[in-house]
């Protein structure tokens, strides 16, 4: 990693050196040539509220990031939010009723026992936050985002209940619901539980489930929040556009922090008026291996590599054909040291291998530009050229072979 830190006096000029911060990384990446996203992140464990990370698309990514169709909205996976749907009506919500559900302790049991589609079904999931017990609602076709939760009780630890906990705090796993649950639970809801009634739930009594269970009627919600996992198709927050999830590798992230580490560390300076200040800190990180891992996903053929000229080993790499004809070498290290002397980042590959391995290598490395120095060409005082983006090929005369390559590179990625 390559990171850097910033601390200024104030929230603006944390905001300020942000900027400063994020444009120069585009610029990074922009030289690079990397195909990338600035995508809303998921601070995970190191906070801040204001962050970004810089994606490189790649099919065999790691991280999940989602864009609108329209093109819109852009955001890390975990910290996507989907367009909630309109409030369900309470006209005509069906009465709470108890039914018997032996051995229907999980959704699909429970859907296939009663006949109800799964998002019909409401799940309370239980967590424990430093101690206290909150439950998070949505629907029972929906997975929730973890991160999400986790940030939302910051600074509290948060972790998911185990079967232990269910016992020691008297709930029945696999028949909780949100009815009856006492002042010391707290209850979270997603946005997506407005959309619906007349759920499905946990009875709060082992084998046994409701019907008919709606908001304010039969449970309370202390804070409708976003804490739904993101699927393929759901809509924009903006436009209502379709959402869809896209592969990435992270090349970069950067933090707002605040005084989230210069508070507990006492970090502080004396401002003009004489008072002790906290730092308001940021955080700026670049994958520097991450780079070339993604820029070899981007770049690349059935040959090999074909990587921009900012992160190829070699700009221009010449290749002598003929290593046992004099003059052939003669003129390749010519061609060569004119090269460097020119400034351009060049080798030359004059290894006792044939002019087939000398090839199949060059394109393999991936150098933007290639010098084929060999016995015909010199004998009809011509080089060989090859741009390897495109593969195209051209010829020079061997005199301007060098000023040829430098054209040539010029016009590289």
């Amino acid at each position: 990693m390559k990171d850097a830190y910033t601390f200024d006096r104030d929230e603006e000029g944390m905001a300020a050196s942000y900027e400063v911060m994020l444009s120069a990384y585009r610029r990074v990446f922009d030289r690079c040539g990397l195909s990338y996203i600035v995508v809303e992140a998921e601070p995970g464990q190191i906070g801040g509220d204001v962050n970004h990370e810089f994606m490189a698309r790649a099919d065999v990514g790691e991280d999940l990031f989602v864009e609108c169709v329209n093109g819109d909205y852009l955001a890390d996976w975990k910290a996507a939010t989907p367009r909630p749907p309109e409030p369900a009506s309470a006209d005509g919500a069906a009465p709470l009723e108890k039914v018997h559900t032996p051995d229907a302790a999980t959704i699909d049991a429970v859907s296939k026992l009663l006949d109800v589609p799964a998002d019909r079904t409401l799940k309370t999931m239980l967590f424990d936050a430093g101690g206290e017990i909150v439950a998070v609602l949505l629907p029972g076709d929906r997975e929730v985002e973890e991160a999400k939760v986790e940030r939302l009780l910051f600074p509290a630890p948060v972790r998911r209940f185990e079967d232990a906990d269910f016992a020691a705090r008297g709930f029945a796993k696999g028949y909780v619901g949100p009815q009856g649950l006492g002042e010391n639970v707290t209850i979270l809801a997603d946005h997506s539980v407005r959309g619906g009634g007349d759920w499905v739930t946990g009875a709060n009594e082992a084998e046994y489930h409701v019907t008919g269970a709606n908001v304010t009627r039969d449970f309370r919600v202390d804070r409708y929040e976003d804490v739904i996992a993101l699927r393929e198709g759901d809509r924009c927050p903006i436009d209502g556009g379709e959402l869809r999830i896209g592969r990435s590798i992270v090349v970069g992230h950067i933090y707002q922090l605040g005084t989230r580490y210069s508070a507990p560390l006492q970090a502080t300076f004396v401002d003009e008026d004489g008072s002790e200040r906290l730092y308001q800190m940021g955080s700026h990180g670049i994958g520097i291996s991450r780079i070339l891992a993604a820029a070899v996903e981007q770049f690349h053929d059935e040959m090999g590599l074909r990587l921009p000229k900012a992160l190829a080993p070699f700009e221009v790499v010449v290749v002598l054909a003929n290593r046992d004809q004099q003059r052939v070498v003669a003129e390749a290290e010519r061609v060569y040291r004119e090269l460097l002397d020119a400034g351009v980042d060049a080798a030359l590959d004059d290894r006792d291998q044939t002019a087939g391995v000398k090839f199949a290598d060059a394109d393999l490395i991936g150098c933007p530009v290639q010098v084929v120095i060999g016995k015909r060409g010199v004998e009809a005082g011509t080089a060989d050229l090859k741009l390897r983006a495109t593969g195209e090929r051209s010829q020079a005369p061997l005199a301007e072979a060098v000023g040829a390559a430098i054209d040539l590179l010029a016009t590289a990625p």
